[in-house]
């Protein structure tokens, strides 16, 4: 029974086309999903990291964390729709940032927990190319190949 679909799909180009419109199709959903999953536990990590001193009472803390647990609940039955709830996690996520800036709670909460710590923490998250160049500055630190009082010293 496989065996006869594929020879039909091999034989028939109609069908060939039609599957690999289905794949490409399924491959950029389950990359939509992937992306909302990972939005969704950077988000909550970030919330995680807040202290409970610096959240109590503030009343825009507490707004943005009801919108991100009714969001994150909240299921995408069609592409768009998916594609719209990343696209709301991505706006809870920049306004997350922007509140833990502005209280304080940026310096390690927002950054990327990794070599650089808290180093990118205000960074937004569309400076790939001032990461990188951080990420490289770093690594030349970490292994000796700059120097940064003397850079023009030949190793």
């Amino acid at each position: 029974m496989r065996g006869d679909v594929r020879l039909a799909i091999v034989n028939e180009p109609i069908l060939g086309r039609l599957n690999a419109t289905i794949l490409a199709e399924v491959g950029k959903r389950k990359l939509l999903l992937q992306q909302v999953d990972n939005l969704t536990a950077r988000i909550g990590e970030k919330i995680s990291k807040v202290s409970n001193k610096t959240a109590a009472g503030n009343a825009e803390f507490i707004g943005i964390l009801s919108y991100y647990n009714s969001l994150k609940n909240r299921t995408a039955a069609t592409y768009d729709s998916l594609s719209a709830k990343k696209s709301e996690l991505e706006a809870v996520n920049n306004r997350l940032n922007e509140w833990m800036v502005a209280n304080g709670a940026g310096s390690s909460s927002a950054g990327t927990g990794g070599a650089l710590g808290g180093i990118t923490a205000n960074l937004p998250v569309q400076c790939p190319i001032a990461f990188v160049i951080m990420s490289a500055a770093v690594i030349g630190l970490t292994l000796g190949y700059v120097n940064i009082i003397n850079p023009a010293k030949k190793y």
